[in-house]
């Protein structure tokens, strides 16, 4: 309901503005104005009734303002690399420092709502024993100027959220964001988006671990600043 809500203060939020326009216009007028004389209707005539009432935008005049406002820009043809079908190879660590479990899936990236934004959906490859399914999207807010991506799966109930920014000479997307995760509490995630070339990027879901929890792990599991990828695949183009 609040994509609603904010829908409906938006649209409402403009037809003040332009009602009130429209009536500052008609103060305006001198007293003496006169206005043409209506003829009545003919007999069994029906009245067409407006689009709108009097001073208040119609259907056209709203489209034409919404066509005006957040037009796709060139940051997002960055993001083209992602159309099209992939295969992917998965790799994934529950915990860090603990070898990786390898999955295949098959990617479907298209462009969705005027090329405002890439949804990708993956699916398990033909064979696959792990039945791990995803939707995704990817794209870019003209108000913050960051990139961001949302995603679920059929592994649970909730969404996952990051923003960031890209890197023209690394081709790299980073974006940071923070999940709730069940008997650790809140945990930052950063999502690593390397677009190698047209037919091929790859995709790191890295975690920062509490600092509890960092003497616990073996030794190089973690870089630095306490990073570790639960979650590292490499999508290469299907040929046609």
């Amino acid at each position: 309901m609040r994509y609603e809500r904010t829908l409906a203060a938006v649209l409402v939020g403009a037809l003040l503005s332009f009602g009130g326009a429209a009536a500052a216009r008609a103060d305006d007028k001198k007293p003496d104005d006169k206005k043409p004389e209506s003829k009545p209707a003919p007999a069994g005539a029906t009245e067409k009734k407006p689009d709108a009432a009097p001073g208040m935008m119609d259907k056209k005049q709203i489209a034409a303002m919404m066509a005006m406002k957040g037009q796709p820009g060139s940051e997002h043809k960055m993001l083209d690399a992602l159309a099209g079908s992939f295969d992917v190879e998965i790799k994934m660590s529950m915990m860090p420092g603990t070898p990786p479990l390898v999955a295949h899936a098959v990617f479907e990236g298209q462009w969705v709502l005027g090329k405002r934004f890439i949804q990708t959906m993956s699916k398990p490859a033909a064979g696959e024993e792990l039945k791990i399914e995803s939707i995704s999207y990817f794209g870019f807010d003209q108000r913050t100027e960051k990139y961001f991506w949302w995603g679920i799966d059929n592994t649970d109930t909730y969404s996952v959220f990051a923003e960031g920014e890209y890197d023209e000479t690394s081709k790299t997307v980073t974006l940071f964001g923070e999940n709730l995760e069940q008997g650790v509490g809140k945990m930052k995630f950063k999502v690593v988006l390397k677009l190698e070339s047209a037919d091929k990027h790859t995709m790191a879901v890295m975690f920062q671990a509490p600092e509890a929890m960092r003497a616990t792990v073996p030794a190089g599991a973690l870089d630095k600043d306490g990073w570790f990828a639960i979650m590292e695949s490499v999508a290469t183009r299907k040929k046609q």
